[in-house]
């Protein structure tokens, strides 16, 4: 049986909202099959208008599991003819959230809602969510900044670094956007305190796609860096030693002009002569380095 995932901020939605997503996506032919954090399932399957909703459990009592207060719910939701698909797994250190995700088998009861302090911090949770989307994205536009305004000879003269470039900025751009437009949206919900024209314009799914790429974009610098400190570094290493109490690097590295050359003194107890050179489809450069101490 073919399986399809989708990823959804599981505690940054409205019971509403997960129901809307979970519909459609029965609508379209993909049932819920399980959930793993926000990482949902689905199995291929005719949709059969069975509807499906999302119920969000709060533990009642410290004192008893919250996974065994919501399933002696669930017998009661049988009866109004609303099924268990799956239960989630614990949502936070307490585990005193869960979401259990439910489909009609029979009758024409409305959808279980879960109590109100269940979802009253839902808004509040996903604003914050968006603007941190939003910070990470300025800071990533602020770090781009600073590389290419320190060391833009460098950038333009490496393959390695332009193609970063190539697909960094895009998908930054595309983040900034799309957190921008989240944060927009969730805090146009905290205001009015209603998520029900975001539902109809689908625009809560923003959150999600822009919390995907900003963590995307995280990822793809982490492994950037360390392919870089790896392999990226093709010049010459240098010896460490210690010159009048300071650390320094020596190197030996052929040059093509030399302080000879220029018909300076070269009596001294140290020489270092460093030559690094990069080549990238745009530009040549070329670093030429001879010191005498």
């Amino acid at each position: 049986m073919k399986t399809k995932r989708g990823f959804l901020l599981l505690t940054k939605h409205s019971d509403a909202e997960i129901t809307d997503y979970l519909q459609s996506m029965a609508e379209d032919g993909w049932f819920l099959s399980k959930v793993r954090g926000n990482h949902f399932i689905f199995e291929q399957k005719e949709y059969d208008k069975s509807p499906i909703c999302s119920y969000c459990f709060l533990s009642q009592n410290t004192e008893i599991p919250t996974e065994t207060q919501l399933r002696t719910l669930l017998p009661s939701l049988r009866d109004q003819g609303w099924k268990e698909i799956c239960i989630t797994a614990p949502e936070n250190i307490a585990d005193s959230t869960r979401h259990a995700f439910l489909f009609r088998e029979k009758g024409k009861k409305s959808a279980p809602k879960a109590e109100s302090a269940a979802q009253s911090k839902i808004p509040g949770r996903a604003f914050r969510k968006a603007i941190g989307n939003l910070a990470l994205c300025i800071l990533y536009f602020i770090a781009l900044y600073v590389v290419l305004s320190t060391d833009l000879i460098s950038v333009i003269s490496s393959n390695l670094y332009l193609a970063f470039l190539l697909i960094f900025v895009p998908v930054l751009l595309a983040s900034f956007v799309l957190s921008l437009l989240s944060f927009i949206s969730r805090l146009k919900v905290l205001l009015r305190k209603d998520d029900t024209l975001e539902i109809q314009k689908k625009t809560y799914r923003l959150l999600d796609h822009s919390t995907r790429l900003v963590s995307l974009l995280l990822a793809f610098m982490l492994f950037f860096l360390v392919f870089d400190a790896i392999w990226g570094n093709s010049s010459s290493v240098g010896e460490r030693t210690t010159i009048a109490g300071q650390n320094v690097v020596l190197y030996s590295d052929e040059v093509p002009v030399s302080l000879e050359d220029l018909g300076f003194d070269t009596t001294g107890s140290y020489r270092s002569s460093r030559m690094v050179s990069k080549k990238s489809i745009l530009s040549s450069y070329y670093y030429c380095h001879d010191q005498n101490l």
